[in-house]
Order: structure tokens, then sequence, then C-alpha cells
């Protein structure tokens, strides 16, 4: 399996080694790593979140960053993959080479409920915020959800997405 290994510095989030897959040359698109499939557990979607680029983190609530998590970026109409990681021991992951359009980011880890959260790549955005993954057990109208934290300040105060129940901010 081919794929592109390649250190990334991320803003507040130190370095991490991410396996973007290569799937504008044809390429594998699951990390060697990272093997995902698209999933849903969402009740009702909100968002999408605007990013100018898909990078952040994943956490379990207050237990903080989920490392060796895998995460996925799929198409938004079709589902398909487009690019696969699995985040660094910061939780921290970055796909710096995703085109502007709309996706679902997708994070599965063992014992919790996926995460699919609405996103929309726009170079122009003004947005600075960067992807946080809040992971939660499966639950009745509660599931893990995506929302947009300051790059810097790391702020509460953003916007949020819901994913099975989760009011918006």
């Amino acid at each position: 399996m081919h794929t592109l290994s390649r250190a990334v510095r991320i803003a507040g989030y130190g370095t991490l080694l991410i396996a973007t897959s290569l799937a504008a040359m044809g390429q594998p698109k699951n990390s060697p790593q990272c093997q995902i499939s698209y999933e849903n557990s969402n009740q009702t979607d909100y968002g999408p979140l605007e990013l100018k680029l898909v990078s952040g983190t994943v956490v379990h609530g207050k237990q903080g960053a989920i490392a060796g998590v895998c995460v996925g970026i799929f198409g938004e109409n079709d589902h398909e993959l487009i690019a696969s990681a699995v985040t660094d021991e910061h939780g921290s992951f970055a796909f710096p080479k995703i085109q502007p359009g709309s996706y679902r980011f997708v994070v599965i880890a063992e014992g919790l409920c996926p995460a699919n959260v609405p996103l929309r790549l726009n170079a122009r955005t003004r947005s600075n915020g960067v992807l946080q993954v809040v992971m939660k057990l499966r639950g009745i109208d509660d599931c893990s959800f995506g929302k947009l934290i300051s790059p810097v300040k790391h702020s509460r105060k953003t916007m949020r997405t819901r994913s099975a129940g989760q009011d918006s901010a």
C-alpha cells in the first residue's frame, strides 16, 4: 500500500506524523495503520463546520486526547473515502492537501459512538479554527460530535455541530 507519510506542524499541537492517501494519483485511500469505512450514527446534522484546513484533535470528554484513533475524510455525497490517518500521541491529525469542498469527517474508536462531522473546506473562510472531535460513549440521543476551536486559545466558546442530540453553541 502506497501512502505519503509526512511530519506536519500544527499551531499549538506540536508535530505529528500522518499517512495521507494519494487518492488523486489512484493510490489506496486507507492508510496501512487505519482501515476505516463510512459510518453515521447522527440523528440530526447541524453545520457544516467551515474550515481552511482539516486539522485538529480527537478527545474523550474530560479524559483528554485519544491517541491511535482512526480518522477519515469522505465525500459528502458519495461517501467515498478521500484520505485516512491515525491520531498521534496527542490525539492530533492533519490533512494538508484536501481540496476545497464538502466532506464528512469520520472518527471511529472502539467502545465509543462514531463521530460523523459535516465539513466545508473553503480557502477564503475567515475562520482559523481547528476541528476538535469529542468522543462519547454510545447512548440514547447522545453521541460523539465535532466543533471548531481556536488554534491559539483553544476557546470553548465556539461553533459546535450536533451528532445525535448535542446542543449548538
